[in-house]
């Protein structure tokens, strides 16, 4: 929707704060993934009690901060005058190389104890109190790594401010992210059929890529004399199922005043095919790796971790298609009328980052702006930010002729303004019964 702004336009950010947000993230992907191959290359399966506790809290803390972090830039996303106004709070902070260098000096250590962490509890037992050392000394090693990043990025004061302005929405991040988390035991439950169904989808995408190909569905083992992958437990799927389930109704609940509902609920049985059909994909991707002979790229890269990952960002793509299909979002169906509102406004208003409205069955961009413009307001944009001058009342709005390009949102909103002003001739109409076939006729009985 539109805001009134007391200012067009202001200047870029040298560094904002998506982009440092996104270097943090970067950077510790990467270091994650290089601990993570240094930590698996030992025997996990032989360690001692006390490692083997550890291990099990790393991996699901690991699991956590993925959904959390998913989660934060789902809120944040869905709430984007909030996320503006913490990115504010980031403008123009130093980027601090000292910080940097502190980062990488706690790195050295952190990679080198990701190696000893457990190897000597796996080739015959290091004492309990050598190994609770290592794993405190590991731990602060890299919690301190991650402070000294977010350090370079920008002062501890501004990231302050930052969580400041967001209102509260970290705090809230943890709920769905804990929920998708504990969903994943649960989902677990409907193993058997889903192994099957997952078997089966495997078997069908390697078939024309592998001729060799063997599959016993006995064990639910297939692959080729070289490499083979059985689908176990963790590679169901259902975890990344869960996952969505538990982000979906969060956002949808948290969000509901911007869903239409029933139909919002279809983006639950839609986001469940996807995340079923991905994790297909990931199992046959790692079936074809292994076999062209990057056996550790496979187990270590695609196994476990690259999937969770993968499944937190399909959620989170579902959830930024849905917010943006007008079909269920209320906030992507008032943007079509959103100029005819701000034409019968006072002063300016804003559309800020319309520019997925060029994707459309139309640019609707161009067309949403062009309607503005036919009713008589000045209308301009910069980048995917456009505005438009209102005219105070609808009644000033000039009689129009526009040619809505076939598409069935700029019909209707066209309309709508027509029907508010003086009126007005649309060229294609008809095709407004592609979505909403009596819409004419409830026009007629509200006007």
């Amino acid at each position: 929707m539109s805001t009134p702004v007391p200012d067009i336009a202001s200047p870029p950010t040298r560094f904002g704060l998506t982009a440092r947000l996104g270097v943090i993230v970067a950077v510790l992907a990467a270091e994650t993934v290089l601990a993570s191959y240094f930590i698996q290359a030992n025997f996990l399966s032989s360690l001692s009690d006390g490692a083997e506790v550890v291990h099990t809290v790393q991996h699901w803390l690991f699991r956590f901060i993925i959904a959390y972090g998913i989660s934060l830039a789902m809120l944040a996303y869905l709430r984007a005058p909030v996320y503006a106004a913490a990115a504010a709070a980031a403008d123009r902070a130093p980027v601090r190389s000292h910080w940097g260098c502190v980062h990488i000096a706690l790195v050295v250590p952190f990679v080198y104890l990701s190696s000893r962490i457990y190897a000597g509890s796996a080739v015959g037992g290091s004492p309990d109190t050598a190994f609770a050392v290592l794993a405190i000394a590991w731990h602060a090693c890299a919690l301190a790594a991650v402070l000294a990043l977010f350090a370079a990025l920008a002062p501890f004061d501004v990231w302050r401010r930052v969580v400041h302005q967001t209102q509260g929405l970290p705090f809230f991040a943890v709920l769905p992210a804990a929920a998708a988390v504990a969903a994943i035991k649960a989902s677990q439950l409907l193993w058997g059929p889903a192994a099957e169904i997952t078997f089966r989808i495997v078997r069908i995408l390697l078939q024309p890529l592998l001729p060799d190909l063997h599959s016993d569905p006995g064990s639910l083992v297939l692959g080729t004399p070289r490499f083979a992958v059985q689908i176990a437990e963790i590679c169901s799927g259902l975890e990344g199922i869960g996952l969505l389930l538990a982000f979906c109704a969060g956002w949808l609940w948290l969000f509901r005043r911007d869903y239409f509902f029933p139909r919002a609920l279809l983006i639950v049985p839609v986001g469940v095919i996807v995340i079923f059909l991905l994790n297909a994909v990931r199992i046959a991707a790692i079936v074809l790796i292994g076999n062209a002979g990057y056996e550790r790229v496979a187990l270590l890269g695609f196994h476990s971790q690259a999937g969770w990952i993968a499944f937190n960002l399909t959620a989170f793509g579902i959830a930024v298609l849905a917010h943006n299909t007008p079909w269920v979002s209320r906030v992507a169906h008032r943007t079509r009328s959103g100029s005819s509102a701000a034409a019968a406004a006072s002063g300016v208003s804003a559309f800020r980052d319309m520019g997925e409205l060029r994707l459309k069955e139309s640019d609707r961009f161009e067309g949403t702006m062009q309607l503005a413009r036919s009713l008589g307001c000045r209308v301009w944009h910069e980048r995917d930010d456009f505005f438009v001058e209102g005219l105070a009342s609808a009644r000033r709005f000039q009689h129009f002729d526009l040619d809505a390009h076939l598409d069935h949102r700029m019909v209707m909103a066209a309309a709508v303004a027509g029907v508010a002003g003086n009126g007005c001739v649309i060229h294609g109409a008809s095709t407004v019964s592609s979505s909403y076939p009596g819409f004419f006729e409830d026009l007629a009985v509200l006007s």
